[in-house]
């Protein structure tokens, strides 16, 4: 007659996985069904074995069987193929163990605790419960679905029959023959587990050499702490501070520092250790909740600070002068100096306004070393020295595959270079309209997106820009937006010219002698005829004219240096501040504001060669302007055109456009060329 085994359990699934893994342990002739506690249980004869998964279940089952029935409550295990999920768990965190019931969840961590993880922190929890404990995760044998929604889930399966349990099992059934296969079954589960223990502790042995290589190769000393302060890892730069024998942070660290560090709040701090200093740095380890302190020797942060400063002026990103640096004592140029160094303080643009030559980049040097960004990069650019085309990219960046010849990986643009210091924007009435547009992005948003990239990046840089041109015939012009003057000329600073600054002219000439080697070369009389011309080419001009005449004077021809001293230096000047109307003469020049200017020489070429261009329906740049004037023997760099451009522009005679149109004859112009041909 078959053996029959009724095993009884909480809930239907549990009691069919718990009687089919007994069945695959036990003879043929042994039938073993399993049933759920509240089901209607089958009819028990006195030589069938009753099996409770649970002791809880005792008393309500006894009551249901007849007398004098074999009921065994069952030991439970924990699966051990689920045992490496458990391993990785620590002390510090709080588990919720949850299970059909209170009594059922107390069940398996008593079991947990008897196989060796009595250092869990677990909680039992079971659905009867109103309340749910805190906790950071749940472990539960198999019944996910009780588990309370917005836990971490950590699934070990429902529990399995111990191997003691099946050996009292097999004795009542009188199967004890089969007992080495059993054992032979669960002595290969312990041999996978004991496996994945080796492999889990080789997999850890490994991390923690790599941990140790990467901290060998961090510059700063470096020590891994655990919660109660003890240390258990330290690179070869802290053992060779601070030796081999620290065992706890507080050996160097006094408790009221070291609880600063841990707040979440203030993670860096300023300490000294031995009578030196260090800058301590704490970031928080996702393993085990230890913690990693960097220790950098406040001697090693200047030496990098060094480096990176000299770093940054090799690339040019830097400025390279200050207040010191602009000469003269005349009240308007130490007037405009003060007002510099109050617009220093700020962080608002500057707009500065000027004649060419006159020292504007020199005050936007000036100010970005007086200001709180001198540690930050100057970046200038100058906008009359770079195509249209290139413009945008070279002031935002652009992306890999922005455009044929992009560099790969993309490039910054000027104002990510300058993010923590000034970026220097020079003739910035040059700057297409399309780039005036991104620009007031900047100023609005403080962000850019590079050519080509859609992503948007911050940056921190103060503008100063220039212009030697009156900002309001600009914008009457249309050269620059109205709505960025507003933006850009928040702190308008006027730079004057050196004819408003006569008596500076001193001063200048001997600095610019000392400079070139060539100390009191100018005697007083030619010194006060320099005193007399007006420097349209400021002080440009007349470092130019002294270079010149150290030159000739080096040549020893007497004769050409005095011929080069009595003359002017160069063309007529052009009143910068002057917007009145021009007066036109049929005779041989244009008067200007009453004053005798005419038109010189390389003016002349230059009407007549923009003529010649405009005869054939296309204007002319100032690269063009400069090869024309070179092939009739006019050696003139574009500057100087631009300059002279600007000059006949103010009076009138030509208009000036952005990009391909280059420069056109007005009608006065054309008047002019037509009187003069």
């Amino acid at each position: 007659m078959s053996k029959k085994i009724i095993l009884i359990a909480k809930g239907k699934a549990n009691a069919l996985f718990l009687s089919s893994r007994l069945s695959s342990f036990l003879h043929k002739d042994v039938i073993c069904q399993g049933f759920d506690a509240d089901e209607l249980l089958p009819s028990v004869s006195i030589s069938d074995l009753v099996l409770l998964s649970s002791k809880s279940l005792f008393d309500h089952i006894k009551k249901r069987l007849t007398p004098g029935i074999d009921i065994l409550v069952i030991r439970r295990a924990i699966d051990p193929e689920q045992i490496s999920k458990l391993l990785s768990l620590n002390s510090q965190q709080r588990i919720l163990v949850v299970n059909t019931t209170k009594e059922t969840a107390e069940e398996v961590i008593e079991l947990l605790y008897t196989m060796g993880f009595d250092y869990l922190w677990l909680i039992p929890y079971g659905p009867e419960m109103e309340i749910v404990p805190d906790a950071d995760l749940v472990i539960t044998p198999g019944e996910a679905h009780l588990v309370p929604a917005g836990f971490e889930i950590v699934d070990i399966g429902t529990r399995v029959i111990d191997l003691s349990t099946l050996m009292e099992i097999l004795d009542l059934c009188g199967l004890m023959e089969t007992s080495h296969v059993i054992s032979a079954h669960y002595v290969r589960s312990f041999i996978s587990l004991s496996k994945k223990i080796e492999s889990t502790r080789r997999q850890v042995e490994n991390s923690k050499f790599i941990l140790t290589a990467v901290l060998n190769q961090i510059s700063q000393a470096s020590i891994v702490v655990n919660t109660e302060g003890n240390i258990v890892q330290t690179n070869k730069k802290a053992r060779d501070l601070w030796g081999n024998h620290l065992n706890n942070i507080s050996e160097l660290l006094d408790n009221k520092t070291y609880q600063s560090l841990k707040n979440d709040d203030i993670d860096t701090q300023v300490i000294e250790i031995n009578a030196q200093l260090f800058i301590v740095h704490r970031t928080s380890l996702d393993y085990d909740n230890k913690e990693l302190l960097l220790f950098e020797p406040g001697d090693e942060i200047n030496k990098r600070g060094q480096y990176l400063r000299k770093n940054i002026r090799s690339r040019g990103f830097v400025a390279k002068y200050t207040f010191e640096d602009i000469l003269g004592s005349s009240p308007i140029i130490s007037q405009t100096i003060e007002i510099a160094k109050i617009y220093a303080q700020s962080s608002s643009p500057v707009l500065i306004e000027g004649p060419t030559g006159c020292g504007k980049e020199l005050f936007a040097h000036a100010i970005h070393e007086h200001s709180d960004r001198t540690t930050g990069p100057f970046v200038a650019v100058n906008c009359g020295a770079l195509p249209d085309t290139l413009l945008e990219s070279e002031l935002f960046g652009y992306e890999e595959g922005a455009f044929t010849g992009a560099k790969k990986g993309g490039k910054p643009g000027m104002f990510e270079l300058a993010t923590g210091g000034t970026i220097f924007i020079d003739e910035i009435e040059d700057l297409p309209l399309p780039v005036q547009v991104k620009l007031l992005r900047v100023f609005s948003e403080h962000e850019i997106i590079r050519v080509g990239g859609q992503n948007v990046i911050s940056i921190d840089a103060r503008i100063i820009a220039a212009t030697n041109r009156h900002v309001n015939v600009l914008v009457t012009e249309g050269k620059i937006r109205e709505d960025l003057l507003y933006r850009l000329n928040v702190l308008p600073l006027s730079v004057p010219a050196l004819k408003e600054r006569k008596q500076d002219i001193p001063s200048l000439v001997a600095f610019f002698e000392q400079q070139l080697g060539r100390p009191n070369l100018i005697t007083s009389k030619e010194l006060a005829q320099f005193q007399e011309y007006d420097w349209p080419g400021n002080i440009r001009e007349l470092r130019n004219r002294i270079e010149l005449l150290c030159t000739l004077k080096s040549s020893k021809n007497t004769q050409l240096y005095s011929s080069k001293i009595s003359e002017n230096p160069s063309p007529t000047p052009v009143d910068f501040q002057s917007n009145e109307s021009i007066t036109l003469n049929n005779s041989e020049s244009i008067m200007i504001n009453s004053k005798d200017s005419k038109i010189d020489q390389f003016e002349a070429q230059i009407l007549h060669t923009i003529a010649a261009y405009n005869l054939n329906g296309i204007g002319i740049g100032r690269k063009q302007l400069s090869l024309v004037l070179a092939s009739k023997l006019l050696i003139v760099t574009e500057a100087t055109v631009r300059g002279i451009l600007h000059g006949l522009e103010h009076r009138g005679l030509v208009k000036s456009f952005a990009g391909r149109r280059g420069t056109w004859l007005t009608s006065s112009g054309e008047l002019w060329v037509k009187s003069n041909v």
